[in-house]
């Protein structure tokens, strides 16, 4: 039993290391996203962060679903009109 448990605490050890550097590295790279966009990283929460980098991705995505549909509409009506 107290095998299984040293085992169990080195593999737990070096996993929370790896998650440590990882989240070590996504913090670093909101501060730039932050620093980005104009605003202060200490005044700027990580999880606020994050909220508003999924906030401008879902904008993003939405305003290039609504410009490719324009842009389809516009190359259907442009067609059409050269027909006749």
């Amino acid at each position: 039993m107290e095998f299984a448990l040293k085992e169990f605490l080195c593999s737990a050890e070096s996993e929370a290391r790896a998650l440590a550097s990882l989240y070590s590295l996504v913090g670093k790279s909101v501060d730039a996203l932050i620093l980005y966009f104009g605003e202060d990283p200490a005044r700027c929460p990580y999880e606020h962060g994050n909220y508003y980098s999924a906030k401008y991705v879902n904008i993003f995505r939405g305003a290039n679903e609504t410009t490719g549909s324009a842009q389809f509409e516009l190359c259907f009506q442009n067609s059409s009109s050269a027909r006749w």
